[in-house]
């Protein structure tokens, strides 16, 4: 069954220092499949994301990407193996241009994907009209925009 899933996630436990949020996380994603992870607020929904993406490290329990292994994995081995995260708060990069954010994501998908700048653009025209400018001067539904079109141009499985 691990051939066919795109992310298996099994007895995933973790959180910040003695304080354990994910208690036993067990997940399956198939290939196409839409996931949302709903709840109210401190139930570990950042948590979780924070964990999958490798910017926290769990406690116990596997994560597998594609039946590989990437539990131990850092942060950016997981983003170039196609592992996306948009974080809530926007997070662009404010001293960098739109265009300078969007290579950081394309970074993600190098050597996996060509960078598809495109089909961000029909998504989001503005980021092509404001490709010069600096992220910190955009509106905050213009950044967040970039942050989704970061996330779109690296590609992620």
């Amino acid at each position: 069954m691990t051939d066919e899933l795109l992310l298996q996630v099994k007895g995933l436990r973790g959180g910040y220092g003695a304080e354990t949020v994910l208690q036993g996380v067990d997940l399956n994603i198939a290939p196409g499949e839409i996931v949302a992870v709903i709840g109210r607020n401190g139930v570990g929904k950042s948590t979780l994301m924070r964990t999958l993406t490798g910017l926290l490290r769990p406690s116990a329990g596997t994560i597998q990407l594609a039946g590989r292994d990437v539990t131990a994995e850092p942060a950016d081995r997981r983003a170039r193996a196609g592992i996306g995260y948009i974080p809530q708060g926007r997070d662009v990069f404010p001293d960098l241009t739109v265009r300078e954010n969007l290579l950081v994501g394309e970074m993600a998908g190098r050597g996996r994907v060509k960078p598809d700048y495109e089909q961000v653009y029909r998504f989001f025209p503005i980021l092509k009209e404001r490709a010069r400018q600096r992220a910190g001067t955009l509106s905050g539904g213009q950044q967040q925009q970039l942050a989704i079109g970061r996330a779109m141009i690296g590609a992620p499985v």
